[in-house]
This record gives structure tokens, C-alpha cells and sequence, in this order.
């Protein structure tokens, strides 16, 4: 009860936008001040503090923390001069390009190494303003991973934004849980909503997430878009990605090179803790 007096107090609520024309029964859509938070991490992109996986102590990490990479682009664990990340004007641009051989490269940020330390947070807001690639076949993001990743036995991962120009419906917010299971029904359980968005390659948009123990709600420039309750998978520190990947379908010969990714910046802020009463602990291994 405490809770729910606190985000109304937080939350004000607006009358249903465009966006919730596809939601059918959704709750009323809101706003979100920040600075009513405290903020805890933010990076304006005036310098870029970077460093190669298996050295930390930087505020970014090159490349996912842990053995992996996703779609078609190779992300890059040792950046270079000016690839694939690049800061011009305050501006983070995170660029995938074609080389020579014809292999695309791009880049993914991690907010922690390959020993898992870094930046991580439980519950909060997380923001991020960002213009998006024009491409089809793109397929930026800005998401979230639990501390658990690699160590428990499920994967608690919450996409703030997945944008797929050249899609009708472009634009996809979700929460997962992932298993290492057989089937994908016992491997996977989640949400996720999926609309479309016009112009969010020509101008910088908003992206946002506050996360609370009892729900995840999404937000577009500030306004809610959608919410899902939070899993207790969900109740540990979350740590922060960006990348710009290629989707595994992407016809590769038709894309132009390069495709770039524009961040102005990154913010996450916590609550106060008098408005969190988390009582569920994730699932024991």
C-alpha cells in the first residue's frame, strides 16, 4: 500500500496517446519526472571512457561481459581510432560499418567488465535519449541485465527499447526470463509489446524504464507506453547495455554502410528508499 501512495505520487496520470491505441484494456497512461529521483549514473558522452573486456576499471566495457555475440554484425571487444565508437558534439555514436572483406562490424556498451564489475542497480529509472539508425536490418538497443547473468541459473533481462526500421510495427519493449531448458516454453517466460513509431531516425527520442518491485513500466519521451508486472526474477541489480546490432535476416547487400547510432545520454536514478518495500528475493538456484 505504501508503495502504490508513493508512485501515484510520482506518476501523473495522463489521458490514453496514440501509442495505446494497441494496449485494449491498458491503465491509464502517465508521466514520469526524474527529478524527483536521485540520480546515480550518468554519462553525458562529453568524453568516451572505454576499455577491452578483460581490462577493467573503465566506466564502459566493449562488448558483452560474457562469451557471446548476437545477429549478423561482429561486435568489436577491442575498439579502436574512431570505430566503432565515436563522441562528436556530446554525442555518443555507435557506428556499424562494412569492412573490406565485407564482414559488418558495430559495437555494444557494457556498464560492467568481464569480472562483473562495474555499474549495476536495483530498481529505479533508467533513461537514455537516442536517435535511431535509418536502416533496415538495424537493430539497436537499449537494454538491461541482471547481476546474476552467467552464475544463476536463469537470465533476467529487461529491453527498454529494440527498434527494427523497416518494420511495420518498429518498436518493441519486453521482460524476460531465460532458463536453460530444453523447450523453449520451460527455457523462456515473459512480456513484450510490439508497435510502431514514426520518425524515430530523425530526431533524438527519450527512452525509458522504471523498474519497482511490483511493476516495470515503459516510457516514450516521458510518457508511459506500456507496463508489465515485475518478475521476482527481476528483484537483483540490473546493469546497462547499448548496441547496435544487426538483425539475423538482414539482407546485408542491400544495407548502406555505415549505419550509425546516436546517444546523447545516459541517466538511471534510484528511488527514495522509503517507497521501495521489496519482501521477494529472486528465485533460489
Amino acid at each position: 500500500m505504501r508503495l502504490a501512495i508513493a508512485l501515484c505520487a510520482l506518476l501523473m496520470a495522463m489521458p490514453p496517446d496514440p501509442l495505446s491505441a494497441e494496449t485494449g484494456d491498458a491503465p491509464p497512461r502517465s508521466t514520469i519526472d526524474p527529478s524527483t529521483f536521485k540520480l546515480t549514473f550518468a554519462d553525458e558522452f562529453d568524453t568516451l571512457e572505454v576499455g577491452r573486456r578483460r581490462y577493467p576499471g573503465k566506466r564502459w566495457t566493449s562488448g558483452l561481459p560474457y562469451n557471446g555475440d548476437f545477429g549478423k554484425a561482429y561486435f568489436l571487444p577491442n575498439p579502436r581510432r574512431k570505430a566503432p565508437f565515436l563522441i562528436e558534439n556530446g554525442v555518443l555514436i555507435i557506428e556499424a560499418k562494412r569492412t573490406w572483406s565485407g564482414r559488418w562490424e558495430s559495437g555494444l556498451l557494457s556498464s560492467v567488465d568481464g569480472t562483473y564489475k562495474g555499474f549495476f542497480q536495483k530498481f529505479g529509472y533508467f533513461e537514455a535519449r537516442i536517435k535511431m539508425p535509418s536502416g533496415a536490418g538495424t537493430w539497436p538497443a537499449f537494454w538491461l541485465l541482471g547481476e546474476g547473468q552467467g552464475l544463476d541459473p536463469f537470465t533476467a533481462e529487461i529491453d527498454i527499447v529494440e527498434f527494427y526500421p523497416g518494420r511495420e510495427k518498429n518498436f518493441d519493449t519486453a521482460t524476460h526470463v531465460w532458463r536453460a531448458e530444453e523447450s523453449y516454453e520451460e527455457k523462456h517466460h515473459g512480456d513484450s509489446f510490439t508497435f510502431s513509431v514514426e520518425k524515430l531516425s530523425e530526431k533524438f527520442n527519450t527512452y525509458g524504464a522504471l523498474i519497482t518491485p511490483t511493476d516495470t513500466i515503459f516510457y516514450l519521451n516521458r510518457e508511459e507506453i506500456n507496463r508489465y508486472p515485475t518478475f521476482p526474477e527481476h528483484h537483483q541489480p540490473m546493469f546497462i547495455l547499448l548496441n547496435l546490432a544487426l538483425e539475423n535476416n538482414a539482407d546485408l547487400d542491400a544495407l548502406p554502410s555505415p549505419q550509425r547510432m546516436y546517444v546523447d545520454y545516459v541517466r538511471v536514478y534510484d528511488l527514495p528508499a522509503a517507497h521501495l518495500h521489496d519482501t521477494e528475493e529472486p528465485p533460489a538456484p
